[in-house]
């Protein structure tokens, strides 16, 4: 919990506010920029919003203010300690996710089935990836490096000799950039490991926000009470 005074400069009249009652960890002194080249010593209260989040609000140390700070208590519960994990636990589980179905639904990897969507070669042909290359889209300073894939649209192959030296390729094979190509039938994303990461993720990040918050009442203490 911290309090914080509003004035009315209209009225002359003052109100003190209290926030964050049962989700303050800890409270600290940071360097705040508050204009493009000018920073302020101000005394920080840390806590943990409805969502989970962490929170940063300075609670003393603008230009005019008390110097010494205002009422604040370090009065975080379980409950919101449990708040902060659950949300490092969903935030890096759903990045997992994303980043896992980006995998699945990629087109540009060798084996998997993909079909050609748009595009002038072989709009509308199911094939399986068998060449995964590098190469530059457009001319000039417009082209951008893309990936091209070889879709062979059968199984049936011919033998070609090249360099005294004889080697087997498709013989339908379609060349097709990767954004004009849609994996078929992706494979769903086991999140059983996803969630065991991100478990891991947030218990890691729980024990380290524990050690800053034990290291900063230990130096500022827990509570202030205004003289």
């Amino acid at each position: 919990m911290y309090e914080l005074t509003k004035r009315d400069y209209t009225t002359g009249t003052e109100t003190t506010e209290q926030r964050a009652i049962g989700r303050t960890l800890y409270v600290t002194y940071k360097s705040v920029q508050v204009m493009s080249d000018i920073f302020e010593e101000h005394l920080v209260a840390v806590s943990v919003d409805d969502n989970g989040r962490l929170t940063e609000t300075s609670v003393s140390g603008w230009y005019g203010s008390d110097k010494s700070g205002d009422n604040y208590e370090v009065d975080a519960t379980e409950q919101a300690w449990e708040d902060y994990r659950a949300r490092c636990e969903l935030d890096k589980f759903n990045k997992l996710e994303a980043r896992e179905l980006t995998l699945a639904e990629s087109p540009a990897v060798k084996g998997r089935v993909v079909k050609i969507v748009k595009g002038r070669n072989g709009k509308g042909l199911v094939g399986k990836v068998v060449v995964v290359m590098d190469a530059y889209y457009g001319m000039g300073y417009r082209s951008v490096e893309m990936k091209k894939l070889g879709v062979a649209t059968s199984p049936r192959k011919v033998t070609v000799t090249r360099n005294g030296r004889e080697y087997e390729n498709y013989a339908d094979m379609v060349w097709a950039w990767e954004c004009n190509c849609e994996v078929e039938n992706p494979a769903p994303v086991d999140t059983a490991p996803l969630r065991k990461e991100a478990q891991e993720y947030a218990a890691s990040c729980l024990e380290g926000q524990a050690r800053i918050a034990a290291a900063n009442i230990a130096r500022y203490g827990k509570k202030k009470v205004a003289a």
